[in-house]
């Protein structure tokens, strides 16, 4: 419960820290490990942060977002272009941060929202559940909302289809109330079935 809850504070502190001062964590760290162990680590977020932090500045667009097909300019890349080497468009239509993405798009409310969604789902997950997969789930939505102030760009895969699984599992009485002996019969019976349909 408290490894969830502190991943869940990690990252909005990150997340709010970079937007607000324009430094980030992903610039200290490459420092660190350049200092002991050589050259081998690069800062490929902090020009995320600053780019956007000042797109949004100038456009006035942080609480409802640009829309669906909104898109904000990256200085980084426009000069990659005109030098003639390979980079996105100079007016960005995503963000490699998943909570950049939603703010991108739908501004600080829809980040909010997203952000409450998971943050119910987890605690439910943890404070009304009779079963350890649950709060196995728990961690794994904890994770993706860490994951989601670095990375973990949300589009439409298989891992994203099984999150939003998880996080609809965490809402439902029944998933919470049954035991671990009854998930594992469950489970049993289930995979019996599914031998038997490849046999036949």
């Amino acid at each position: 419960m408290i490894y969830s809850f502190t991943l869940v504070f990690l990252s909005i502190s990150i997340t709010l820290f970079a937007l607000y001062y324009g430094i980030s964590i992903f610039e200290e760290i490459p420092k660190i490990l350049s200092n002991t162990t050589g050259e081998i680590s690069q800062d490929s977020r902090t020009f995320l942060f600053i780019e956007f932090r000042e797109d949004f500045n100038h456009a006035q667009s942080w609480i409802f977002g640009k829309g669906l097909l909104g898109s904000y300019y990256s200085e980084i890349m426009d000069k990659a272009q005109s030098l003639g080497l390979y980079s996105d468009n100079a007016n960005r239509v995503g963000v490699e941060v998943g909570f950049l993405q939603y703010i991108l798009k739908g501004g600080i409310l829809a980040l909010l929202i997203y952000i409450l969604i998971l943050w119910t789902a987890i605690f439910r997950a943890i404070k009304f559940s009779k079963n350890k997969f649950m709060q196995i789930v728990a961690l794994i939505i904890a994770s993706r909302f860490f994951v989601s102030c670095i990375g973990e760009y949300p589009w439409f895969n298989l891992y994203n289809v099984f999150i939003w699984i998880f996080i609809g599992m965490t809402f439902s009485k029944k998933m919470l109330s049954i035991s671990d002996l009854e998930i594992k019969t469950l489970l049993t019976l289930t995979l019996q079935k599914k031998r038997h349909q490849i046999v036949n």
